[in-house]
């Protein structure tokens, strides 16, 4: 029997180097801002409004992305964004110099830029999820997405020291050009190796590609070489669990953006540390965070194997989400610091835990616009990334420390609670066919290459596309039936004379 090759880990570990170098380009300037602020003559309250630039361009650029991304493929997306924010990445420091200074002056030019490189990156995790969608089978996309999240967490440590090394060795510009040449030698290798869909990559065999095409749930995510559908907006936007994973994500985000925005400052104001040691302890809860995510990955697709999807990921989300109000207030309120940043670290680091369950339950909602979906849903944490850096200080300033770190801790507490009415099996619903008649629309306008593809040597799947009558398919229904299920129709009618089958979503009872 042939073994099957591993090329979608290989593809993996492309789309963890991307999680990598968004936060390495993201982050650069937190690194850089001192000595960039002393070369360009900002002030505190400037430099703040240039970081704060890139989420507005994430956050507003989030579902346009996605769509885009459904739309004309995931991959050319991905390089093409990858690029866009490689390059302005690399004119940073640029931007205080060239014609747009005379123009606008230092503050507006170089907002614009790190505006555009928000608008490059917001493409970043939704193609990321809707590509993994196609190329992992059902049951190991948690640690798949729980690994694109490593590369978060790894980017977010290692970012600090390789920044500050670049500054010392070759000066604070050269950070930034060295970031962005890393993103577009990324982008180069993606356009060459990366496929849209794994039947359409030459290094992978027919074992591993039987091996993913088995184990999605959908004939949608085995689209290909089809028109995309238009998107369904309205069913998106008015679908409750898109909108309980954006309220849930948006509490997770406040508390990620803290720690972003305040806890070195936290470790070297409030706690003492120098910047050495500031710098070393604030890297902690990211670390953490590389091996949380995937482990809770991995956990989610062995859970549900034996619990289901729904209660796998509800347990998962409650043990990541609910500890963490009382591990910051144990850090908040410790007296030693050691304890305090251990406390801290595993707070935002155990968090992450469910990190995965947020972007398989997008993926699952609406397979064929899975990056809308992850789109729409991540808009959440953006939005909450507009606020929680502002809304931190002014709560530190008028009741302390304590209370900062408690309502960080009750908005993540809040979010896990809200999984209590997430039901990731609960597909959005799609347009019925209509009786009697099979489309080549339905379904991605693939039924029945799937149906031929799938259920060649069954004879049910011989009735469907024809090559059986109708006393043959009474006959063996229940031998082909489950085969249905896992593609997620059912067989309603079957005309005789024409010898097509109409179709409709299986009921679940």
């Amino acid at each position: 029997m042939e073994r099957p090759t591993r090329i979608r880990w290989s593809l993996l570990g492309l789309l963890f180097f991307i999680s990598f170098v968004t936060y390495l380009d993201r982050i650069n300037i937190a690194v850089a801002g001192k000595l960039m602020s002393e070369a360009f003559g900002l002030t505190d309250l400037q430099f703040g409004t240039i970081f704060s630039a890139f989420v507005v361009g994430y956050a507003l650029f989030q579902v346009p992305a996605g769509w885009v991304g459904d739309r004309f493929g995931h991959k050319r997306t991905l390089v093409f964004s990858l690029i866009l924010w490689s390059c302005f990445t690399a004119l940073t420091p640029w931007a205080g110099r060239g014609f747009l200074v005379s123009m606008v002056g230092v503050v507006p030019a170089i907002w614009i830029v790190r505006f555009l490189i928000g608008l490059g990156e917001a493409a970043s995790y939704p193609s990321s999820n809707a590509l993994v969608s196609r190329w992992f089978p059902s049951k190991e996309r948690g640690l798949a997405t729980g690994t694109i999240f490593a590369g978060l967490g790894l980017g977010t440590t290692l970012t600090p020291p390789f920044v500050a090394w670049l500054m010392v060795t070759f000066g604070w510009e050269a950070s930034f050009y060295v970031c962005g040449l890393l993103g577009l030698v990324l982008a180069t290798v993606l356009f060459f190796y990366l496929t849209e869909r794994p039947e359409e990559h030459s290094g992978i065999n027919e074992a591993e590609l039987q091996y993913i095409l088995s184990g999605r749930e959908t004939p949608a995510q085995a689209a290909s070489g089809t028109a995309p559908q238009p998107t369904p907006w309205k069913k998106i936007l008015s679908d409750r669990n898109v909108w309980l994973l954006f309220v849930s994500y948006m509490c997770t985000g406040y508390t990620v953006y803290l720690y972003f925005a305040w806890f070195y400052r936290y470790l070297i104001d409030e706690r003492g540390f120098d910047m050495v040691q500031g710098s070393f302890f604030g890297a902690l809860p990211f670390l953490l965070m590389t091996f949380s995510a995937p482990f809770g990955g991995w956990l989610s697709d062995r859970l549900s194997l034996r619990l289901g999807k729904t209660t796998a990921r509800r347990l998962i989300v409650f043990c990541a989400k609910l500890p963490c109000l009382p591990l910051v207030y144990l850090g908040a309120t410790a007296q030693d610091n050691t304890m305090a940043v251990i406390w801290l670290s595993f707070a935002l680091g155990l968090s992450f835990l469910g990190a995965n369950c947020y972007w398989t339950t997008a993926i699952e909602l609406l397979p064929a616009h899975a990056g809308t979906v992850a789109a729409t849903m991540t808009m959440g944490i953006n939005v909450a990334g507009m606020f929680a850096p502002v809304l931190t200080p002014l709560i530190k300033d008028q009741y302390g420390w304590t209370a900062a770190w408690v309502v960080a801790g009750a908005f993540t507490m809040v979010g896990g609670l809200l999984w209590i009415f997430i039901q990731p099996e609960k597909k959005i619903a799609t347009e019925p066919a209509s009786p009697g008649s099979l489309d080549s629309s339905v379904v991605d306008g693939t039924l029945l290459g799937n149906v031929k593809r799938i259920s060649q040597h069954d004879a049910l799947g011989q009735c469907l596309v024809g090559d059986s009558d109708l006393n043959g398919c009474a006959k063996i229904f229940h031998q082909g039936y489950r085969n249905l299920r896992e593609l997620g129709i059912g067989v309603t009618d079957v005309g005789a004379v024409s010898g097509a089958a109409s179709v409709h979503p299986v009921d679940q009872r």
